[in-house]
Formats: C-alpha cells, structure tokens, sequence
C-alpha cells in the first residue's frame, strides 16, 4: 500500500512540472504581449522599453528560470492588462468558482447515482428507458446552447431568475443546472452499467436467498464493489466542470475562474493564462491522485500491485 501510495504521489508530481514547462513554450508561442499592450503607431523605443522592463528581452533559459522559480511561490507576476497580481487575480476568482462547480457536482453525483441505481434495479423497464433518455440528452446537449434556451424560455419569461451576475442564490441556479446536466448524464450512464454488473453476480443472489434486504445489498455490498468505475467517471467530471466553466461562466457573466480565463486569453495576459493554467493542472493532477488512492481503498488488492 505504501509503495503504491508513493509511486503515484511521485507520478502526480512529475506530470505538473511537465505540464508547468508545457506552459511555459506555449504561452510564449501565442503571441507577442507587447504589442498587444500598446498601440499599434508606438515607437521602437517604446517598444523596447516595455519589453525590457517586462524581462521579455531576456534571454529564454532566464525567463523560465524565473518562471519556476515564480511557480513555486505560486507567483506569476502582474497580469499584464490589470495591473495588479495574477495570483491575487485568481485568489478572488476561485471563491464564486468553488460555488458554482462544488454545486453542479453535488447535484449532478446524487440525482446521477440515484437514476443509475434506480434503472438498474429494473433494467429494460421505463424507468430504465427514461433514465437512459436523460443521461443520452445530458451528454449529448452543449453547454451554451442549453445556458441561451433557458435565458430565453426560462429566465426572460419568468422575470424571477437572474440572466447574469453573481451574489444571491437565485444566480446560482441557472448556472448551476446548466453546469450539471453534462456529468449527471455521464453519472447515471455509469452507475446504471455498473450496478446491472455487479446484480449478476454470484454473491447477490446469494445474499437474497439469505434474506437481506435490498437495500442491505446495494449499500453494503454492490455499491462498494461498483465503486471503482463510479468514482473514475466522479474524478473525470470534476476536472471537466473547469472547462466546462470557461462557457458557462461568460455566458451567464459569472465573475469565476473560468471568466477570468477567458478574459485572460482575449488580451492575451500570459501571466494570468499561465496562473489560471497551472491552477487548472494543479486540481486536475490532484483529484487524478485522489482517484488512485481511492482504488486502494475500494479494492485492497489495487494497492498492492
């Protein structure tokens, strides 16, 4: 168990200095943020002054020395356009983010699990069929065409449910069901092949014919053992509500991370970009480990190979 516990906390942080370097080539492949700074009549001088006072004129090797040196600190410089910390811009950001992906996936875990279980128990019904409805729609419908539809049919009409913005919970609610339906579909699809396995096997029909209730069976038995495939598609939907932010957040104005990079890639800020994107490697590299280690946990003999 140790041993796997290491080795996966030393793969974690190998791959987030790959992707830190990563980075670091292709936000300086994007562009030139000099020009993008000043107008575009400015003068050579003035060119090379804000070049040189950025480090941009420094040679490679140098800027990616400090570029990690920064990154360790969690430190990326001033966003180029604000003025102000990147990290500072973030810090802020991740608060409104935290709220509405920490919702969507509440939502989306327990409506999704529930569907999966309850078309398992009665596979090829109309419930399964109905489940199965939902979970196809909810994959299979983008983001920002549903966030529009219920502006549209919903917010406009109704007069009650804010369009935009950010403070009270009824602006939360839009978001968040838009956020939602994705990994809800994705969920529910999951858990229903999972449970249908696991009720096939051997050991339920023996603990029926022990008289267990089937409640008895699915919490203390079928759910752990379908545990594995249900908590990889858990961990693959967390880290797909960052990018499914970035559009759910522009269209709904809410003032999150995912707003903020799109500011940020827009101006072409590549502090910012740089600050928003390791953030992103850093939660995604964690709850992949998160993830690992639970295989441990769900199957002892995961963590002994």
């Amino acid at each position: 168990m140790g041993a796997y516990v290491l080795k996966r906390v030393a793969r974690s942080i190998l791959t987030l200095i790959a992707i830190t370097m990563v980075v670091f080539v292709l936000t300086h492949l994007l562009g030139n943020p000099v020009a993008m700074l000043l107008p575009a009549d400015a003068s050579n001088e003035l060119l090379n002054y804000t070049r040189h006072s950025l480090g941009l004129d420094d040679p490679l090797i140098v800027q990616f020395q400090r570029f990690v040196v920064d990154a360790l600190q969690g430190d990326f410089g001033p966003s180029l356009f604000q003025g102000v910390s990147s990290r500072d811009l973030l810090v802020r950001s991740l608060p409104a983010t935290g709220l509405l992906a920490g919702t969507a996936f509440i939502f989306a875990s327990v409506i999704g699990l529930t569907l999966g279980i309850l078309a398992a128990l009665k596979p090829r019904s109309w419930l399964d069929n109905a489940v199965s409805l939902v979970s196809i729609t909810g994959v299979s419908i983008p983001e920002f065409w549903l966030a529009l539809l219920l502006i549209v049919f919903v917010a406009i009409p109704s007069n009650f449910l804010p369009t935009a913005g950010y403070g009270t919970p009824l602006h939360l609610i839009l978001p968040a069901i838009v956020l939602s339906i994705r990994p809800l579909g994705r969920i529910a699809q999951i858990a229903r092949g999972a449970m249908v396995d696991e009720l096939r096997q051997p050991y339920v029909v023996t603990a029926h014919s022990k008289g267990l209730p089937v409640r008895t069976i699915i919490r203390r038995h079928v759910l752990k053992n379908a545990g594995i495939p249900i908590v990889t598609i858990a961990g693959i939907e967390v880290v797909d509500l960052l990018s499914g932010a970035i559009i759910v957040e522009s269209v709904f104005g809410w003032p999150g991370v995912g707003w903020l990079a799109g500011n940020a890639l827009r101006a072409m800020d590549f502090p910012l970009i740089q600050t928003v994107v390791v953030w992103a490697a850093l939660v995604t590299v964690t709850v992949n480990l998160l993830v690992d280690l639970s295989y441990a946990w769900l199957n002892p003999r995961v963590g002994n190979q």
